[in-house]
C-alpha cells in the first residue's frame, strides 16, 4: 500500500519567504508589534512569534524587536539593576493601573518624592483617563 502525498497547503507557514518578510518588516520598524506582523503576513501569532525568535534570533525588549546577545555592558547594567531592591508605588481604578513608580532602596520618601509621585499621577491620569479628568 502506497500513500499519496497530501496536496494544498504546506504544514507550516514558516518558509523562507516568510522570514525575509518578518526581517524587512523588523528592521524597517523595530516597534512593530507582533500582531501588526501578524496582519502584514496574514498569518497566525505562533508562527510569527517562531520566526522572530527561532529563525531571526530576536525578542521583544521594551517595545523594540532586538537581539538577545547583549553586550558586557549591558549584561552588568542588567545585573546590578536585578540587585537592588525596590519599592512599588502603584495607582489604579476599576479599569485598570493607572501609574507606577519604583523606589529605589535606601531613597527617602519624603515631601519632594511624593510630590513627583503625585504629579506624575495626575499627568497619567489625564492621559489614560480624559473623559474623567478634563484639562484645567
Amino acid at each position: 500500500m502506497q500513500v499519496d502525498p497530501k496536496s494544498g497547503q504546506p504544514k507550516t507557514q514558516r518558509t523562507d519567504a516568510n522570514v525575509d518578510t518578518v526581517r524587512n518588516l523588523v528592521r524597517s520598524n523595530r516597534r512593530l508589534g507582533v500582531r501588526v506582523i501578524v496582519e502584514e503576513l496574514n498569518t497566525n501569532r505562533l508562527t510569527v512569534r517562531q520566526i522572530v525568535k527561532e529563525d531571526l534570533g530576536m525578542r521583544k525588549f521594551s517595545a523594540k524587536m532586538v537581539h538577545q546577545i547583549l553586550t558586557h555592558d549591558q549584561e552588568q547594567r542588567w545585573l546590578h539593576f536585578s540587585l537592588i531592591f525596590y519599592m512599588l508605588v502603584c495607582f489604579f481604578d476599576h479599569k485598570g493601573i493607572v501609574h507606577c513608580k519604583f523606589i529605589a532602596q535606601g531613597q527617602t520618601v519624603n515631601q519632594q518624592c511624593y510630590l513627583e509621585v503625585l504629579t506624575r499621577l495626575r499627568e497619567s491620569f489625564r492621559r489614560k483617563r480624559p473623559g474623567i479628568w478634563p484639562d484645567m
